[in-house]
């Protein structure tokens, strides 16, 4: 059984961005991104510039701050559009597009 969170509405929350799989060298810093979150039929796009950096010394952090109110009753989604630079591609960028679970629920 899966851990599941639940936030009631309207309540704001936060969750972290992260972006897996990049190619050496190459961090969250370098790439432009964003996120659209999904919940019950609504949706709330946040930019690269929209989310809280958190300065570690293991590397930057990247949290989206969110308002329940805005989204609908149900499991929220993320959809992370990124345009990471490889140079396999003609054009030297690759655009990922990542969809995940976050485990939280509105309630």
């Amino acid at each position: 059984m899966r851990t599941r969170f639940q936030v009631v509405q309207p309540a704001h929350f936060k969750l972290e961005v992260i972006l897996r799989d990049l190619p050496e060298g190459i961090s969250m810093d370098n790439v432009d991104f964003s996120c659209v979150f999904s919940s019950g039929g609504k949706s709330v796009t946040k930019t690269k510039t929209d989310l809280h950096v958190v300065v570690t010394d293991a590397g930057n952090r990247y949290i989206a701050p969110l308002n329940s109110g805005l989204l609908g009753k149900g499991d929220v989604t993320m959809i992370v559009t990124a345009n990471i630079p490889d140079e396999a591609f003609d054009n030297g960028m690759r655009k990922d597009i990542d969809m995940c679970d976050t485990k939280v629920t509105i309630v």
